[in-house]
């Protein structure tokens, strides 16, 4: 991740959380995204997988996933504190955080 003051922190996990503003395009970290890497966005919503992962930049060993109100395309409760369990549910195995 390359900080605004110009460092550069590596990570093995990023979490960002965006609070319950329902448009990708919203979020600055979430419209690069888009409009960096191909992330398809329709009508404000990502087009998340049924695993709750951006397809277009899931690779082996790699996901990038989405719960809470950006996970809509997957699940339209995903805003609500249910939908935001299930979804984290789906996606921790292939974030290795399975129990």
């Amino acid at each position: 991740v390359e900080l605004a003051g110009g460092g550069v922190l590596e990570a093995d996990r990023l979490v960002c959380a965006t609070g319950f503003v329902a448009d990708a395009a919203a979020h600055p970290l979430v419209a690069a995204l888009a409009a960096c890497q191909g992330v398809s966005v329709v009508e404000g919503r990502l087009l998340v997988s049924d695993t709750f992962g951006l397809v277009q930049l899931d690779r082996p060993g790699r996901v990038c996933g989405v719960v809470g109100v950006l996970a809509r395309w997957a699940l339209p409760v995903a805003g609500t504190f249910a939908g935001m369990k299930y979804a984290a549910r789906r996606l921790a195995p292939q974030i290795g955080l399975d129990d």
